[in-house]
């Protein structure tokens, strides 16, 4: 609920400003800097070029990063903002758990690998699996979906 209500006054009444907007691109272009001197950086960032999963990604996704990060305006932001689903309908609260429950049975044949990318060490990329089990995902409004 939290970051529903900061994504939506973002996206409403506090408004993204210049100010927080460049004050967040110092962050991440000096963290940027700081993990290029990382060959775990190097190689999380050299993953996927040849990806056909990943057909956008190639050597500028590298060379041009300061100049992506540059690039983005309040503006930009503020349509990403506007993009995002936060009506009821469109969210989703996915549960995790760190151990498998009793009496569900995972074949291992339905799950899809996700191929490293930039970013999945911190929290980019999530891969979700359909489960025929109550409580795994649900709506916004904590009711489970009808079967």
């Amino acid at each position: 609920d939290a970051c529903k209500e900061t994504l939506e006054a973002l996206r409403t009444t506090n408004p993204i400003t210049p100010d927080n907007l460049e004050s967040a691109k110092r962050v991440v272009l000096n963290r940027h800097e700081g993990e290029l001197r990382t060959s775990g950086y190097w190689a999380t960032l050299m993953s996927g070029l040849q990806e056909e999963s990943i057909p956008l990604k190639g050597p500028l996704s590298v060379t041009d990063y300061h100049a992506v990060i540059e690039a983005i305006t309040t503006r930009d932001l503020q349509l990403t903002l506007e993009c995002l689903g936060l009506d009821e309908g469109e969210l989703y609260t996915a549960i995790g758990r760190t151990v498998q429950p009793e009496g569900i049975e995972l074949e291992d044949d339905g799950i899809v690998k996700a191929s490293p990318m930039a970013g999945m060490n911190r929290g980019g990329a999530l891969m979700a699996k359909k489960v025929s089990a109550p409580g795994w995902i649900f709506p916004s409004n904590g009711i489970p979906p009808a079967q």
